[in-house]
């Protein structure tokens, strides 16, 4: 028996309708069942899926009862391994249309092969829409690395990967075995195929974006050391195409492009500033490493003074330093933008690097320069400051 545990292919976006389907399925069997021990059977016969309910109402509410807290905690835990990355990919309206439209495929099919023989015999449960998440899992992420423990017998069991199509194979195969043997196990195995078919066909026909042999073996990577700084160039410029929301990608990309000898390329540095506002959000002593680093013409003026700003409230004094002066040097700064990054080079120099001589001459060169000036007054008063403490004599021990 092999039973996976865990994913290492993290969602893109929040898995909102996984966690309320989890949520409301645990919801209704609490309220279905008797003591929590097992579904009431008045339930099972009003709202199961039969022969003789094939309707819209009862297909949806099969998807939601369960029989037993095992049959709950087992389709429970598959929707949380496979759908949290998913609906992550799809995002939750398509999500929601793969999980129900898989789980209709799933009774459909249930219904023709096996309700009719035993009429009388009612599906229920989630298995279905989930073998959709799986067969959709197959299409987006086919080489995504399951965490498998298990063996063929229980001395042999031990911990393992297995890309997501050998993890969907094994299941499917099962299903189709128990299937064509006639199995009266208690488990719609042909809810199972119906649904994975319609998942994987849903997604085929819906286009979406597949991840590549290497995209699913450097999130696997990732997920393993939590660091996206051992990847290489090749590897997040591969992630970011597949997720280029992702701004801790396009910020490890932009450092590791910036290191290679072949510089960064016109589509790194495109991506790194328009996710530069929220770069600075999220890292902004990494973003400044990187912003300094780029050539001059790279970012407008407005975006360095915004980046040197943030910069000196993270106390990067030096990064901070060195991104005014710049703006004090381009040719495309405004006198105003020269004068405010003179004022802050001038603070600079005399809270952080306690150089009162050179914060003097930007205070006298703001105050020569533009006498009627936004900083003129200001200047004026650290200037008469830094007058004042050079000529209070230091006190002797």
């Amino acid at each position: 028996m092999f039973l996976p545990y865990r994913s290492k292919n993290p969602p893109e976006s929040l898995p909102i309708a996984t966690v309320m389907i989890i949520a409301i399925n645990t919801l209704i069997y609490i309220c279905t069942s008797t003591q929590g021990l097992a579904i009431r059977m008045d339930v099972m016969k009003n709202w199961g899926l039969t022969a003789k309910n094939i309707d819209f109402p009862h297909m949806v509410s099969a998807l939601f009862l369960h029989g037993s807290p095992l049959h709950l905690i087992g389709n429970m835990w598959f929707l949380y391994l496979f759908g949290f990355a998913v609906e992550g990919r799809l995002r939750t309206p398509k999500f929601l249309l793969v999980y129900f439209g898989a789980g209709f495929c799933g009774n459909l099919l249930h219904h023709f092969l096996f309700s009719a023989l035993h009429p009388d015999v009612p599906l229920i449960g989630a298995s279905g829409a989930i073998m959709g998440v799986l067969g959709a899992a197959i299409y987006i992420f086919p080489y995504a690395q399951v965490a498998i423990y298990g063996g063929f017998t229980i001395f042999s069991w031990q911990a393992f990967d297995w890309p997501m199509w050998g993890v969907g194979l094994y299941y499917i195969g099962f299903d189709m075995l128990f299937a064509l043997l006639g199995a009266r196990d208690g488990v719609g195995h042909f809810a199972h195929i119906g649904g994975v078919a319609g998942g994987f066909l849903l997604c085929f026909l819906i286009r979406i974006h597949r991840d590549s042999e290497t995209v699913s073996m450097s999130k696997s990577v990732v997920a393993d050391t939590k660091d996206l700084g051992v990847l290489s160039r090749m590897e997040l410029e591969e992630m970011y195409k597949v997720n280029p929301g992702d701004v801790n990608v396009v910020l490890h990309w932009a450092i590791k492009s910036l290191r290679d000898p072949r510089g960064i390329t016109p589509e790194c540095t495109k991506a790194f500033i328009a996710k530069l506002p929220m770069l600075l959000e999220s890292d902004v002593r990494s973003t400044g490493t990187v912003v300094i680093q780029l050539p001059v013409d790279m970012l407008s003026v407005r975006n360095l003074t915004e980046v040197a700003t943030r910069l000196e409230r993270a106390s990067d004094f030096h990064n901070a330093f060195v991104l005014f002066d710049r703006i004090m040097c381009d040719p495309r700064s405004q006198p105003a933008d020269v004068e405010s990054s003179a004022f802050r080079l001038g603070m600079l120099c005399e809270s952080a690097y306690r150089d009162l001589g050179r914060a003097a001459e930007y205070y006298t060169y703001i105050v020569n320069t533009w006498p009627m000036g936004s900083f003129a007054d200001q200047a004026k008063a650290r200037l008469a400051y830094i007058k004042k403490q050079r000529g209070t004599p230091k006190a002797t021990p």
